[in-house]
């Protein structure tokens, strides 16, 4: 018999009203992706949901996409000028206290209250509901595996994911020598694989599956999800299978969590 997932997501619930929310978002950029012939993926849980159920994982509160960092830096010079004036891209170039090395866009309609919620995030300028986007660059294992760490946990402490202390202390000293030592990387690595490809400096600490070959994302292919067609890696299935395994395989009801504790909508 096949699970019932309504208890979870079931039409009127908090949680179904804010995966419904999120799918506006992704249609809207979705829209300016296309219209700008700009490539992009569904990745991690989102690509894994529409893999697997057709849409949203039933207890999922988030939705990732990845872009190549060269149309990824595209979509944020024209997203600002297109986005329904209901979204706004937040990243620190919008909002001083925005801690995270990509970008959300958010819907400004909506308030979160996120139980995992770092220090900053009540300070921030948008709090509703958003998608991530992820800057996908070329990469080299080593390389990003010493510096990672450094330059991401002094990004963020200085950018306000923590109240003021020791580690933050130190953090602004050693900010101005990881920042430079990622620009270098960013130029080595420029040289390297022309096939391999890793999450931006700062973003995921898990080297191993950040790790991305060009040829199973580009070209792109549609997928439904949520009965909408979007973007998705052209070898999904070696991706999700190098992010979780058997992916196709529920995991157990206590491992079914989602994060927002709160979420209000001003319509």
């Amino acid at each position: 018999m096949e699970e019932d997932f309504s208890k979870y997501n079931g039409e009127g619930t908090d949680l179904r009203k804010a995966q419904l929310r999120m799918l506006e978002i992704l249609i809207a950029v979705d829209k300016i992706c296309r219209n700008h012939n700009i490539p992009y993926w569904l990745d991690w849980g989102t690509l894994l949901g529409a893999v697997r159920h057709g849409g949203f994982i039933p207890w999922d509160d988030d939705m990732d996409i990845s872009m190549m960092k060269e149309d990824y830096d595209r979509f944020l010079t024209i997203a600002p000028k297109e986005l329904p004036e209901q979204f706004a891209v937040q990243n620190l170039s919008t909002d001083k206290y925005y801690s995270l090395t990509f970008t959300k866009i958010v819907d400004k309609k909506s308030k979160t209250i996120d139980s995992t919620a770092i220090y900053s995030q009540s300070k921030r300028k948008f709090q509703g509901l958003w998608i991530d986007i992820f800057p996908v660059i070329k990469g080299n294992v080593h390389l990003r595996r010493w510096l990672d760490r450094l330059y991401g946990g002094c990004y963020r402490r200085v950018h306000h994911f923590a109240p003021f202390g020791v580690s933050v202390m130190i953090s602004y000293i050693l900010y101005p020598f990881a920042w430079l030592a990622k620009q270098l990387m960013r130029f080595f690595c420029s040289f390297c694989d022309n096939n391999l490809r890793m999450d931006d400096f700062g973003t995921i600490e898990n080297v191993a599956k950040c790790q991305k070959y060009y040829d199973d994302f580009i070209p792109t292919k549609e997928m439904m999800f949520e009965n909408h067609p979007f973007l998705v890696p052209n070898n999904y299935d070696k991706v999700l299978t190098s992010y979780y395994g058997d992916y196709m395989k529920l995991p157990s009801e206590e491992q079914r969590v989602w994060h927002l504790s709160h979420v209000e909508f001003f319509e």
